[in-house]
């Protein structure tokens, strides 16, 4: 199962942790796994690249784990990151044997 959690409080989100596998299919053909990596990589990215936010990021690939968190407070990151956690949860309606998001 893939978790999620997140840090910060309401829209005031600072940070995320997703790890974890799905379960719902093998490895290559799982489209629940492929879809949270996706949006999680996509976050990460737009945070740090596309709008330059400082974030500290850490991805484990032994422990299938990645975590970011702002380095300081911003208005724009705590957004993306509530978008982000928006759509994981839709996900997980989706797929509630397959994803846990945390509140």
């Amino acid at each position: 199962m893939v978790k999620a959690s997140f840090s910060g409080r309401g829209e005031a989100l600072n940070g995320f942790r997703v790890c974890g596998h799905s379960g719902y299919a093998d490895a290559g053909e799982d489209i629940v796994c492929a879809a949270v990596s996706a949006m999680t990589m996509y976050t990460a990215n737009l945070l740090t690249d596309g709008f330059g936010i400082p974030c500290d990021l850490t991805v484990d690939e032994d422990s299938v784990t990645i975590a970011l968190s702002l380095k300081s407070p911003s208005e724009t990151g705590s957004k993306i990151i509530a978008s982000f956690k928006k759509e994981l949860v839709a996900l997980a309606a989706e797929y509630p044997q397959n994803i846990l998001v945390k509140e």
